[in-house]
């Protein structure tokens, strides 16, 4: 019998956010007023000041990426910002198989960015 994976959800930054980590995949729901264009920025921001080499952003009032090389290294790291029925969606993956700290530490610098 095979084990299924579960997701691992544990509280993020100074906020009473929680996460959710799964395959590799660090989802965040942020409340409403949370624009998708100002999470956008501010993950674009928050790689930059931690050295990623931005190769696309964009954003528009429904979704917005932002995809980046990561410093020394190989990988790459896509955000994610989606409006969805009652709230926006931050995702951050790795490539190619997901980082839970680094996802984690991302998330919290865009989210204390947005005063979350």
């Amino acid at each position: 019998m095979q084990k299924s994976v579960q997701p691992v959800e544990e509280p993020v930054g100074e906020s009473r956010l929680t996460s959710s980590y799964y395959v590799g995949r660090l989802t965040v729901e942020l409340p409403p007023e949370a624009r998708v264009e100002s999470v956008v920025a501010a993950s674009r921001s928050a790689l930059q000041r931690r050295g990623y080499t931005i190769r696309r952003s964009e954003a528009t009032g429904d979704s917005g990426c932002v995809i980046a090389g990561a410093p020394n290294d190989e990988r790459s790291v896509r955000v994610d910002a989606r409006l969805i029925a009652d709230s926006t969606r931050l995702r951050v993956r790795f490539e190619p198989w997901g980082d839970h700290a680094a996802s984690t530490a991302i998330v919290e610098d865009v989210l204390s960015s947005l005063g979350y």
